[in-house]
């Protein structure tokens, strides 16, 4: 148990560390580590918790560069993608489920590889938001449902987003911003349906009490990198974040294949 908490703790210190320092990253971390641990439902719960600490802490500090417009088209998509996700998860299996999201997710980060040299340029010329990055239409409100039904099933809201944001041409700090703002609001929506339809033991909430350290602590030292995070380096990370996203997703749903 004692070595469960410090590989715990070590997930969550890092996951929170990549959240604060571009918006994206601790599901991808350490949900994957609950799921091995847990093995229950409670690691979703306590990923969502952990997650929505981090954008409570750092919203505060970064309302001057929310882009306000896209961000209530994104929180209208959610609000009809977080309980069709909900729904989404009983009625369809978790393998069929993970291997539909693995596709929405390979298609983002296409999406995000063919803009990857035009935002190079934007960034190289100091130009990155003169083009007027689009936000509104139905592609954000999109981005948005899919975000909210991914948040709800599978509890990976951050990615889809941000990917859509970093190809339209908006700056990191406004990815970062706008990201995290989403997150603050649909996350409780979220654990809300978690807890109607699996439950609260008080074993989870007391194991996020004892966690909220290490991801604190991970958010200061997030804090610090922000500064040498760069457009490109930016740019490649959330690449590399939509990879492993749709690796983890596309093993999970042919594990049961392969162990036939």
């Amino acid at each position: 148990m004692e070595q469960d908490l410090i590989l715990l703790a070590v997930a969550f210190f890092s996951a929170s560390m990549l959240q604060a320092a571009t918006g994206i990253g601790f599901g991808i971390i350490a949900g994957p580590v609950l799921l091995l641990v847990l093995n229950s439902p409670a690691a979703i719960q306590i990923s969502v918790l952990q997650s929505w600490l981090i954008c409570a802490v750092l919203v505060p500090g970064l309302r001057s560069a929310v882009q306000t417009d896209l961000l209530k088209t994104f929180a209208k998509g959610s609000v009809i993608g977080i309980p069709l996700g909900g729904l989404v998860y009983f009625l369809v299996s978790i393998g069929l489920l993970k291997f539909l999201a693995g596709l929405t997710v390979l298609g983002t980060l296409f999406f995000v590889l063919h803009s990857h040299n035009e935002g190079r340029k934007r960034s190289a010329n100091g130009d990155a938001e003169a083009v007027s990055p689009v936000t509104a239409g139905p592609w954000p409100l999109s981005m948005g449902f899919i975000s909210g039904a991914m948040n709800s099933s599978l509890a990976m809201p951050g990615p889809i987003p941000a990917a859509w944001m970093s190809g339209a041409g908006h700056a990191k700090d406004r990815v970062r911003a706008t990201v995290l703002a989403l997150l603050l609001f649909t996350y409780p929506a979220a654990f809300l349906l978690q807890w109607f339809l699996v439950g609260l033991e008080w074993n989870t909430v007391w194991l996020c009490v004892g966690l909220a350290p290490a991801t604190l602590l991970g958010i200061m030292v997030g804090r610090l990198l922000v500064r040498r995070v760069t457009e490109e380096v930016f740019r490649w990370f959330l690449a590399l974040v939509l990879i492993s996203t749709v690796a983890g997703l596309f093993y999970d749903s042919f594990k049961p294949l392969v162990e036939l």
